[in-house]
């Protein structure tokens, strides 16, 4: 096989994930059916005028999105941030709001309908066995959410597409298992080497939805695509190497073995999210999922904006799943109301106001599967 000739290049990256809905009074998933419209085969068309390819549709009982192919992490930051917003504004009540479960038990009032017992999914291929999956069942009363990455490039094949495939295990499937920890969603689909192929390129179907909620984790997403076609370009021996490797790697995705991930993680150099990039706070480590300053509530934000009259990009809000938590860092929460956090003067002069302006107060963690409000910078976190 000639290595040059098969050279991957002109790379474009898409995505089509699925979130599901909660009531935010009680804490109970619910169903999308009937909330959202569109389907897989006809979905409602919400480009902004002058685009294209963007889309919502109901999927079982979660709601999914597509958006157009991306050629940088900011313009697909971007477009998940406009397919978000649009939800928010047109579709989604007061009472839900999208949850980053990867995973959800729906009450079976919810699951009742013929929609809700149907998986439009076609089976997915084992890229490392080159068979096909087994489909997830609509049986039980668990549903799980996907964020697979779509990848086209020039002249798709299926023997550069394999190699795409474990390329992103190794870069992709094998990180995640320190970010992403949910327990339910692989013993349903995703475990490695799951793909589909495109005319267009492939579809990788191992991560679930965890990364769609958080810029940072975008962004790393976008970047470790990047990562595992350059890894492929740069080894003319790349598919004895990554045959070397295949049964640790698709051990570490699905057992989810963290000692084991880390060990690839150092061997390969594979970058992992740089959460301090986008943070406000200097205080702030990266050694855990995400750490930030915990706010009370919206209000603040509100009543911060009023007051000093701030750009809205500087002053968005998202939701976290607190399940990657272990710990609040008590450095970065003010022991009274209202003091600012550690190194607030080193903060630039519109941070500093802001962070003067706000009532902050000191909360305890969280309840598991709850989310809380944070703040970033640069990144442009936004409503969900």
């Amino acid at each position: 096989m000639n290595k040059k000739m098969n050279k991957i290049e002109n790379i474009t990256l898409g995505c089509d994930p699925e979130f599901f809905l909660k009531n935010i009074n009680t804490e109970e998933f619910v169903s999308a059916v009937g909330l959202i419209g569109g389907t897989k085969e006809k979905p409602t068309d919400i480009s902004p005028k002058g685009l294209t390819g963007y889309g919502v549709q109901e999927d079982n009982v979660a709601v999914e999105f597509n958006i157009p192919p991306a050629k940088t992490a900011e313009e697909m930051i971007g477009s998940i941030s406009y397919v978000m917003d649009w939800l928010k504004k047109n579709k989604l009540p007061g009472t839900l709001r999208a949850d980053p479960s990867p995973s959800a038990e729906f009450n079976p009032k919810y699951l009742k309908s013929k929609q809700a017992q149907t998986f439009g999914c076609e089976p997915d291929i084992n890229a490392w066995e080159c068979c096909e999956n087994i489909s997830p069942s609509a049986n039980g009363n668990w549903r799980c959410a996907g964020g697979h990455i779509h990848i086209g490039y020039n002249n798709p094949n299926l023997d550069t597409s394999l190699q795409i495939i474990k390329a992103m295990d190794l870069f992709l499937g094998v990180p995640s298992v320190l970010y992403d920890q949910d327990k339910e969603r692989k013993k349903m689909y995703g475990k490695a080497g799951a793909c589909r192929f495109k005319n267009f390129g492939t579809e990788y179907r191992v991560l679930s939805n965890f990364w769609i909620f958080n810029d940072v984790l975008i962004e790393w997403a976008f970047n470790n695509t990047l990562c595992a076609i350059k890894f492929i370009n740069d080894n003319k021996n790349f598919d004895k190497l990554i045959e070397k490797e295949s049964e640790l790697i698709i051990n570490t995705i699905n057992s989810q073995n963290k000692e084991e991930a880390e060990k690839l993680i150092k061997k390969y150099k594979i970058p992992v999210p740089d959460f301090n990039k986008g943070l406000r706070y200097k205080s702030v480590n990266a050694d855990r999922f995400y750490k930030a300053m915990v706010m009370e509530n919206e209000e603040n934000f509100a009543a911060a904006d009023q007051g000093i009259n701030i750009d809205e990009d500087r002053n968005r809000i998202r939701f976290v799943d607190v399940r990657q938590f272990e710990e609040v860092p008590q450095n970065i929460i003010p022991d009274e109301v209202g003091e600012p956090v550690n190194d607030v003067q080193d903060l630039p002069a519109w941070d500093r106001e802001i962070m003067q302006a706000m009532e902050i107060q000191q909360r305890d963690l969280l309840p598991q599967r709850r989310e809380i409000r944070i703040r970033g910078r640069n990144i442009g976190f936004r409503p969900v």
